[in-house]
C-alpha cells in the first residue's frame, strides 16, 4: 500500500498497489464472497460493476431492482426505512416515492399507484424496481444493449462518490475526461472475489472496445475505482499492461486486489490514451 499526501474533498485516497493476474489464482476461502455478474447499470458515464451487498439484477418478472444503499449514495437520493410498516421512502430533486416491501403500492409524490413487481429484502437490503426511481423522481434513463443508464448532471452535485470522480480526484490524469455520453470502453461482465481484512481478492471483467476504432497496445485504460464502504477510494496504478484491442473485439482485464479493507462499489469509465 502506497500511501498519497493529497486530500480531494475530504476523501482520503489510498492507492491499491494491485498485482496484474498473469494465470489462474489460487481458489477463495469460503469466508470470501464470491460475485459473477453482468454489468447492466451506468451512472452518468460510470459502469457500475459492485455495489454491496450485492449487484444490480432482473428479476422474475424481468424488471431491473437496485440496492437501496446505492440509489442514496450513487444517485445522492435521501432515503429512509421504516421496519415496523416496511415501507421505503426516496427523495430525489424535490420528489419522493414511497414503495412498501413485497407490495405492489407505490406513491408518487403523494398519488397511489401500482407497480407490476415488488420491492424485496435480499441478503439483508431493500432492493426496489428501477422504474420507480425513473418514473417518480423524474430521472432521465435509456435501456440498450442490456444496460440501463440513468443520467442526470445533478447526480455531481447530490452524489459525493459521483462528484469526487467528476472533479478529478483520480490524481493520474487518465483516462481523459470522460463525457455523459462517451465511453470507449464498455465493461461487460464481472467475476470478482472480494478482499477480506486479512485475504486479497481479484477481479476479472470481460469488456468491448466500443470506440469504433483499433486501440494500439498501451493506449487502452479502463480504469476501475473501488469505493470502500468509508468513502475513501482505491485506485488502480497509472503503469501496467495495456493489450492491443480491435474495434467491437472483446478482452479480459484480470487484477488482484490487495486485502485489508471492505468494498462498497467498483465503478469504471473507459478511454484511450496516448
Amino acid at each position: 500500500m502506497k500511501k498519497i499526501s493529497r486530500i480531494s474533498i475530504s476523501t482520503i485516497i489510498a492507492v491499491l498497489m494491485f498485482s496484474l493476474a498473469l494465470g489462474s489464482v489460487s481458489a477463495a476461502s469460503a469466508k470470501q464472497t464470491t460475485v459473477k455478474a453482468p454489468v447492466i447499470l451506468k451512472i452518468n458515464q460510470y459502469y457500475v460493476l459492485y455495489t454491496t451487498p450485492d449487484v444490480p439484477y432482473i428479476d422474475k418478472q424481468n424488471r431491473f431492482m437496485m440496492p437501496l444503499r446505492a440509489v442514496s449514495e450513487l444517485l445522492g437520493a435521501k432515503v429512509g426505512y421504516d421496519a415496523a410498516s416496511k415501507k421505503a421512502t426516496v427523495s430525489w430533486n424535490d420528489k419522493t416515492v414511497e414503495v412498501t416491501i413485497n407490495s405492489k403500492n407505490v406513491t408518487y409524490n403523494g398519488t397511489g399507484s401500482q407497480i407490476d413487481t415488488v420491492p424485496v429484502i435480499k441478503q439483508g437490503q431493500i432492493f426496489i424496481p428501477a422504474r420507480v426511481l425513473i418514473d417518480g423522481l423524474g430521472i432521465q434513463s435509456t435501456y440498450k444493449d442490456s444496460l440501463l443508464t440513468m443520467t442526470d448532471e445533478k447526480f455531481q452535485e447530490t452524489s459525493k462518490i459521483i462528484s469526487d470522480l467528476k472533479s478529478g480526484i483520480d490524481f493520474y490524469g487518465t483516462p481523459k475526461d470522460v463525457d455523459m455520453n462517451t465511453n470507449d470502453i464498455r465493461p461487460l461482465s464481472v467475476e470478482l472475489t472480494l478482499p477480506t481484512s486479512d485475504k486479497d481478492g481479484k477481479i476479472k471483467a470481460k469488456a468491448q472496445n466500443i470506440s469504433g476504432k483499433d486501440m494500439p497496445k498501451d493506449t487502452e485504460d479502463l480504469r476501475l475505482t473501488f469505493v470502500r464502504k468509508d468513502g475513501s477510494m482505491l485506485l488502480m496504478p497509472k503503469e501496467r499492461t495495456r493489450p492491443a484491442v480491435k474495434a467491437g473485439a472483446t478482452y479480459d482485464f484480470n487484477m488482484n486486489i490487495a486485502g485489508g479493507h471492505t468494498l462498497g462499489y467498483i465503478l469504471a469509465v473507459g478511454k484511450t490514451v496516448g
